[in-house]
């Protein structure tokens, strides 16, 4: 190790590309040039250069990095796709996690999936992403159409009495907003 390190014009611009363009930590520059870290951070400092946070990279450089695929709860595969318009949060991290079934379908139809559209699983196989086993339903409500078809639900009295409350709060909010409306066009 170089106690008095002291780079040429050339090591300055290979150290400048390492930094900067590779995106190499500083401590790796300082291995290459066989000189103590404080000697690169000193130079970076002085030259302005740009460097890579402290402890471990995100993505491909941390060190537990497993491929950017992981399982979600309900048995989904999602993959680390940072940048597309629909990812989704997993934990605390920022939003770059999209499932692999809605992916594999972008790719299958040449665009992205609107929100609303639902990928659903022919054979019920959560991680069973090949495209013949996707399909696509415009709306949620689409899906459940198809899939609750021909069953008959077994509601229990209680169940029942819930949507029966549900129902006639929503029949008494549009009356009220009925009855608004009448207000503000009389009073007009």
């Amino acid at each position: 190790m170089r106690s008095n390190f002291q780079p040429t014009a050339a090591q300055i611009d290979e150290i400048r590309q390492l930094i900067e363009v590779d995106g190499l930590q500083q401590r790796l520059v300082a291995d290459r040039f066989q000189c103590g870290r404080w000697h690169i951070r000193g130079l970076c400092r002085t030259l302005g250069l740009k460097t890579q946070r402290t402890g471990p990279r995100s993505g491909a450089g941390h060190p537990d990095w497993k491929g950017g695929r992981c399982k979600d709860a309900d048995g989904y595969i999602l993959v680390y796709t940072p940048g597309h318009p629909h990812a989704r949060k997993r934990g605390s991290s920022p939003p770059v996690y999209v499932a692999e079934h809605r992916l594999v379908m972008e790719k299958h139809l040449g665009r992205y999936l609107l929100p609303t559209e639902v990928v659903h699983h022919v054979n019920n196989v959560n991680d069973d992403n090949r495209v013949e086993n996707l399909e696509v339903f415009q709306s949620n409500a689409d899906h459940l159409r198809h899939e609750l078809a021909g069953r008959c639900p077994k509601w229990t009295e209680e169940g029942k009495a819930r949507i029966r409350e549900g129902l006639q709060k929503w029949r008494d909010k549009a009356h009220q907003r009925k009855e608004d409306g009448v207000r503000k066009t009389l009073q007009s």
